[in-house]
């Protein structure tokens, strides 16, 4: 303001008395002018830079950036991330890696390109209807409608039944989002590896309830709480539908909460890895014994930490495709619907009345699995040997693609082993952790509904 101030009074001066200033005066007067316009156009220069943002000013647009010019991500972006050209082109501005440090989480637009998206929400619908044709009578999930782990282990290549399913494992083993999560971990990738620990997909629809404020359970991160490297995970959450904040039914988040102080606080609460001895290698009266409330109600338990969280929140007006990308230990949560989400609900085609959203949680390789009784890790339930051991040792002595390679390049072994995978293994995993699940809920039940 204060430069365009000066600007009008020296093009006052300029306009008023140009005959009776001096020549030297004259002079000095345009020679103030040029250096205030230029002042202005650095200031909108570096605020443009600085943000690299549309609209949601947390936004970064990769449409706008220069990668856009360097990849075309029409061709190119399917593998793209396994070449060594890919590998050698950074797609985030340091702005972006400045702000996921210091925030816990950067929103990124223009990653996935329409037609990955639109296999994204055929995937979605598809899951829907194997879901129906599976469990014909199964009760809806309180929190979401639809609730489906291991979403890329759905449908293999190869497989005719329901092939749109395909496409979650294309965008979490073979779109750019891989090589995203690289960058913003810092691996190195001749000597690193990324891989999917789990990925889950949401069909959100008009159910009362809502996950409060957490952070993820060992359910959806089984493993320990840093990398041996003092990595810690990154959840890519893609939004399939547009979600307006003012639809609700959508993540927001709390920034800069996996470095806050009440941080321990909040974790000891709901009985999160880090409050936990050991490691987490625990069983499970030993969980049970050190947990306060279910992982959902921290604002039952302690309401006035769950209000000090509130002041911080952060939501997004997303656009389909818009991907969340927060740190394993930043503090999040899904709002319920508004009255203006149920009315667009209400509005949609009746075969899609719901918000979707696909997450895919990333770990290093060097990860390890959580080794207690506490796990209900289908990977250990099938072979105990797994307990304790890195991703990648898992991957090296376990026949089976538990936890596939997505950076710098998948492992196409793992991939032609899917079908076998899923066929065996998986379905016998998946019986063995509904027992240990039914054992588990037995001792948990009484967290669960400590404040119904």
């Amino acid at each position: 303001i204060a430069f365009l101030l000066q600007i009008q009074l020296q093009l006052q001066q300029l306009t008023e008395a140009p005959y009776t200033m001096t020549i030297s005066k004259r002079f000095m007067t345009v020679a103030n002018l040029c250096n205030c316009l230029s002042l202005v156009a650095l200031l909108i220069a570096i605020l443009y830079v600085g943000n690299q943002r549309t609209g949601d000013s947390s936004v970064f647009d990769l449409n706008s950036l220069s990668f856009a010019s360097s990849m075309n991500h029409e061709e190119e972006s399917r593998h793209a991330h396994q070449s060594s050209r890919a590998n050698s082109v950074t797609i985030l501005p340091s702005t972006a890696r400045q702000m996921f440090q210091r925030d816990g989480y950067i929103v990124l637009r223009g990653l996935l390109d329409s037609d990955a998206l639109e296999r994204l929400k055929a995937a979605g619908k598809g899951f829907m209807r194997k879901q129906t044709e599976e469990a014909q009578n199964t009760r809806l999930p309180k929190l979401f409608h639809t609730i489906g782990p291991h979403a890329l282990f759905l449908s293999p290549p190869g497989e005719d039944d329901h092939p749109a399913l395909n496409a979650f494992r294309e965008v979490s083993l073979e779109s750019l989002i891989p090589k995203v999560v690289a960058e913003l971990m810092g691996l190195d990738p001749a000597k690193d590896s990324l891989r999917v620990v789990r990925d889950i997909f949401l069909a959100k629809g008009p159910e009362e309830k809502a996950c409060g404020w957490h952070v993820d359970g060992i359910s959806l991160w089984p493993t320990k709480e840093k990398s041996p490297s003092n990595h810690t995970g990154i959840n890519a959450w893609i939004a399939i539908d547009d979600m307006p904040a003012e639809y609700g039914g959508s993540m927001v988040v709390s920034p800069g909460s996996h470095a806050a102080d009440w941080k321990f606080e909040a974790y000891r609460v709901i009985g999160s890895l880090p409050a936990q001895p050991n490691g987490g290698d625990i069983s499970i009266e030993e969980y049970v014994n050190n947990t306060s409330a279910f992982v959902c109600d921290l604002h039952k338990a302690s309401p006035d930490l769950a209000k000090r969280i509130d002041a911080t929140t952060k939501s997004f007006d997303l656009r389909r495709g818009d991907i969340i990308f927060a740190d394993r230990w930043l503090f999040h949560k899904t709002t319920p619907l508004t009255e203006a989400g149920m009315k667009f609900l209400a509005k949609k085609d009746k075969d899609d009345p719901f918000l979707m959203r696909y997450s895919v949680r990333y770990e290093p390789g060097d990860s390890a699995l959580i080794s207690g009784g506490l796990s209900l890790e289908e990977s250990i339930l099938l072979n105990p040997e797994n307990a304790g051991r890195t991703l990648d040792d898992v991957a090296a002595n376990d026949q089976f693609p538990w936890y596939p390679k997505a950076w710098p390049a998948v492992d196409e072994d793992e991939i032609e082993n899917l079908m076998s995978f899923v066929s065996t293994s998986m379905q016998a995993a998946t019986i063995m952790r509904k027992e240990a699940l039914g054992n588990f809920l037995k001792q948990y039940s009484g967290i669960i509904h400590r404040y119904d």
